[in-house]
């Protein structure tokens, strides 16, 4: 080869090896600049997740408290309807106490009045009690006695109706068939059916506490005159029996 030959060889390989350093430099950059920016993208899609989980505990503190400020309003709705039903009922319960001792004290003085005509001594001891009497009293009216006491006397009858099964002489016997004993028992019957009428009148559901404190006075109102005309008769009958 001659030496014009040669020497364009020596500059092709010079230039070959200069082209390939400078594609080796290149690629190492390359590859520096990869690594440089993935690290870059690795650190910010961590940072990206911790900053969403944040926002996420966030977000969740924030449902609990929405949701735990809901709880307590209810709460102390809950809290503030206890309490006014609370009162309502101590309001209640004094009305109700209230009428009770209306009531009781109106007991107190029939039960007197009551007393005070067995001390008559009219009416034999064991006979004292609302059966005997509404059957003397039935006996009585309808003329079928005109005494209490011998062979012929309401004393007599009532015991042996109750020997025949005529008459039922147990009062809770008598409240279980009240229907049943309008024909020997007429006047009991309707005596005990007034009664439960002013219980129903005096108990019935639904009414206010005004409502039923009145109707509470004007029971006791009308209870109380009849005491009173009762006692009015005892005394001329006491009288007539000390003469």
């Amino acid at each position: 080869m001659s030496g014009g030959g040669c020497g364009i060889l020596g500059a092709l390989f010079v230039f070959s090896a200069n082209s390939l350093k400078g594609l080796l430099f290149g690629l190492f950059d390359w590859l520096f600049t990869l690594v440089k920016w993935s690290g870059y993208a690795i650190w910010i899609f961590g940072a990206v997740l911790c900053i969403w989980n944040v926002l996420a505990t966030i977000q969740e503190f924030f449902e609990a408290r929405k949701d735990f400020v809901k709880r307590q309003e209810q709460y102390n709705i809950d809290v503030a309807n206890r309490a006014e039903a609370i009162t309502q009922a101590s309001k209640k319960k004094k009305s109700l106490l209230a009428d009770r001792q209306i009531l009781y004290k109106q007991y107190v003085s029939s039960k007197k009045a009551l007393s005070n005509y067995y001390s008559l001594n009219v009416i034999y001891p064991s006979y004292r009690s609302i059966v005997p009497v509404a059957m003397f009293t039935q006996y009585i009216q309808s003329r079928r006695c005109d005494k209490l006491e011998g062979a012929e006397g309401a004393y007599n009858k009532y015991e042996s109706e109750i020997r025949q099964n005529i008459i039922i002489a147990k009062l809770d016997v008598i409240i279980e068939k009240l229907d049943q004993i309008a024909t020997s028992q007429y006047e009991l019957q309707q005596t005990l059916i007034e009664s439960n009428r002013q219980v129903q009148t005096l108990c019935q559901a639904g009414f206010q506490a005004q409502e039923r404190h009145m109707r509470v006075i004007e029971y006791q109102n009308q209870q109380s005159i009849q005491v009173q005309q009762a006692m009015g008769q005892y005394m001329v009958y006491r009288d007539l029996i000390r003469s």
